[in-house]
């Protein structure tokens, strides 16, 4: 879905609407330092704010197999005992930290014998792959929840090696035409 590790982390079963296949982003989990009261730094306490930006509170819409796949970690949860709010949450139904999912994460891609991408990198993946697919960069972009289109192709996307070739296709093909 290319949501944010802080906005995945937010995400409450109450933010998912089944009906109309789509997740509301309005929250996010930002981990930070506690203060004493001379400001000295504690330790890493996570904290629920509002989201990164004005346009990264958003509906982003859910494919049909990903609503499944939501469906049954839900039924797998109550099967544990588990009644979180939250639709990420260790054993004992709390909001993991960041540093964790990335390890579970690492240990998954290891047992599936898969390649090790960051949870940005797989931001950026979504991005990549839903232009390349042929969605338009003003859909992927608000799906990220960037305010300018230009934020996703600067950052977010890497065109495929393929498309040099397409294009000289399609422009071959064009000069075919008009001189044949």
């Amino acid at each position: 879905t290319g949501l944010r590790i802080g906005e995945m982390l937010a995400l409450t079963w109450a933010d998912i609407d089944w009906e109309r296949k789509i997740i509301n982003i309005n929250k996010q989990v930002v981990e930070t330092y506690e203060r004493d009261s001379q400001g000295s730094r504690g330790g890493k306490i996570k904290v629920l704010k509002a989201p990164k930006t004005d346009s990264s509170e958003r509906e982003v819409p859910l494919p049909p197999p990903a609503v499944e796949w939501l469906r049954e970690l839900r039924k797998r949860y109550l099967q544990l005992g588990l009644t979180s709010i939250n639709v990420v949450c260790n054993r004992n139904g709390n909001t993991p930290k960041k540093e964790r999912m990335s390890i579970v994460l690492r240990e998954l891609c290891d047992r599936a014998g898969v390649e090790y991408a960051s949870l940005h990198k797989l931001r950026k993946t979504y991005a990549t792959t839903s232009i390349n697919l042929g969605v338009d960069i003003a859909t992927v972009s608000a799906a990220l929840g960037h305010k300018n289109p230009a934020v996703t192709m600067k950052f977010y996307y890497k065109p495929e090696e393929k498309g040099k070739e397409t294009l000289r296709n399609v422009w071959n093909d064009i000069y075919s035409c008009r001189l044949g």
